[in-house]
């Protein structure tokens, strides 16, 4: 290659490079985990990426990281036990204590990090947000005058399609903290409202001591709503139609499709040897992902699972936090407090089972890779995609109320021995490997739209300025209602005036 050529695109490489912070600190550690393919795709592009969270990278990264080590003493320990009694977990306390608390501290575990100050005077040319608990940061998209990407690390989630322009369709629409699934009757349109528009209140209510807080160091913030709809240029929905619901979504609303899809790499050679002596059998994955403590659950319920895994040759992958009070391990699980790279996993050849809270990442793997699922949803969007496997044939519901011995074998059994399962689970993994869902592409794509351009609003289908009873033509439909109505009384009252014109002609 010439070299002057060489020097010219190192120049434009470089004079293109832009400065990229990035927020993922609350909720769980797989919200951070899944976006990390992204923010490497962007180190790769010649970006200078910055991540403030509190999960650090399970290796050493390609971008920088600022840890500002928040506690996430969060609730989701107890939701297991919880969901073990009802039927669905209505998070009013994480509403009322653990959301405000995780914004509140997000937000001063931020603000009083050297390295963050550092980087606040700085220049920056575009924030990324996870749309999940982390909305503390939307005043400093403001201190840095740029625009905001929001990842959504998980679907449904209403404010998201607000930061938009968009108002969330209740009717349309499963909001992720129901277990209805379309098409919804009356009461689960009112439970959808019910529930959507107090989780819209409560973060109202929240985003706004946050206000507070970030006011008393920097006077003049505006709102952080009116940041989050004027600084919004695009959200990249860290799923597709696959797992999720088709829906109509506004152009700068892209759904990018799975990040931690991949190939699978070599396995470390004790879960290796462990897997070879399942034979012909294969095994299965049994992991409540990052925010769930699987050792919470009762005595009894694990050893109905247990006695279960007993009575087949499978062999199963079981990740339990507290090895020490789960007594005698058989000889077909191996148990483990950390596993080794869930999509490695479920990549394997001898995978057959992954057996989840249905969270949508390691969801999303199992599809890829063609591997049924039994689900356990406990609370959020797990409902919701676990349903949707059981619509489509590649998966089962397996509910923990009522939870017993006889179901999970039931569930177990099926799932295994059932061609319809794994046929229904090779068909979607071929749509997931389409050349049309290649994320990489489509992420870079409109990235470099919002940094070429000083905004996208062209992009933005703009609802959020009307009303709904507007948006659904509420009014017109009562426009025509009396329209109609007032020409029903025109007729009446000439066929009345008719009438006694004839009345009085006969009379005379």
């Amino acid at each position: 290659m010439d070299l002057s050529w060489f020097i010219f695109m190192t120049l434009v490489n470089f004079s293109s490079a832009a400065r990229i912070v990035a927020f993922s600190c609350s909720g769980t550690p797989s919200h951070k985990y899944v976006a990390e393919p992204l923010f490497e795709l962007l180190v790769k592009k010649g970006h200078d990426v910055t991540v403030i969270t509190s999960f650090p990278a399970r290796s050493v990264p390609l971008f920088k990281e600022i840890n500002i080590g928040m506690q996430l003493n969060v609730v989701f320990d107890s939701y297991l036990t919880k969901r073990l009694k009802s039927e669905f977990i209505i998070p009013i306390e994480a509403m009322l204590e653990t959301f405000p608390k995780l914004l509140t501290e997000g937000f001063e575990k931020t603000w009083n990090n050297p390295d963050f100050q550092q980087l606040l005077n700085s220049t920056v040319d575009l924030v990324i947000i996870d749309s999940v608990l982390n909305e503390f940061a939307l005043g400093f998209v403001h201190l840095w005058d740029t625009q905001l990407v929001y990842l959504a690390s998980v679907p449904n989630v209403h404010h998201n399609f607000h930061a938009v322009g968009q108002q969330f369709d209740y009717s349309l629409y499963s909001f992720m903290t129901t277990t209805k699934s379309p098409p919804f009757g009356f009461l689960d349109r009112v439970q959808q409202f019910v529930f959507g528009e107090m989780a819209r209140a409560f973060r109202q209510r929240d985003i706004m001591k946050v206000e507070k807080m970030l006011g008393e160091h920097v006077p003049g913030v505006p709102p952080f709503l009116e940041i989050e709809r004027g600084r919004t240029a695009l959200i990249l929905g860290n799923f597709d139609d696959i797992i999720t619901e088709p829906h109509p979504i506004p152009p700068n609303y892209v759904k990018i499709g799975a990040m931690t899809c991949k190939p699978p790499k070599p396995l470390p050679k004790d879960v290796e040897s462990f897997i070879a002596r399942s034979e012909d059998e294969g095994f299965a994955i049994f992991s409540l992902g990052t925010g769930l403590v699987m050792s919470s659950m009762p005595q009894e319920t694990k050893e109905a699972f247990i006695n279960v895994f007993k009575r087949y040759k499978l062999h199963v992958i079981w990740k339990w936090e507290n090895i020490s009070i789960f007594g005698e391990v058989p000889d077909n699980v191996y148990l483990s407090q950390w596993l080794p790279s869930l999509n490695d996993l479920l990549g394997h050849p001898k995978a057959r089972i992954y057996m989840s809270h249905g969270g949508l990442i390691g969801v999303q793997e199992a599809i890829y890779h063609g591997v049924p699922i039994i689900g356990l949803p406990v609370f959020a969007d797990q409902d919701n995609n676990v349903r949707r496997i059981e619509r489509n044939g590649n998966g089962r519901l397996l509910e923990w109320k009522g939870i017993t011995e006889t179901k999970i074998d039931k569930a177990v059994k099926s799932v295994l021995y059932d061609p319809k399962y794994r046929q229904n689970a090779k068909k979607y993994s071929k749509m997931a490997k389409s050349p049309l869902t290649n994320w990489k592409q489509t992420a870079m794509h409109y990235i470099n739209m919002v940094l070429e351009n000083d905004n996208v609003d062209f992009m933005k289908v703009e609802t959020s300025h009307i009303y709904g009873f507007q948006r659904h033509l509420f009014d017109v439909y009562l426009f025509f209602l009396i329209f109609f109505i007032f020409i029903i009384y025109c007729i009446y009252v000439l066929i009345k005036k008719i009438r006694l014109v004839k009345r009085k002609h006969k009379q005379d």
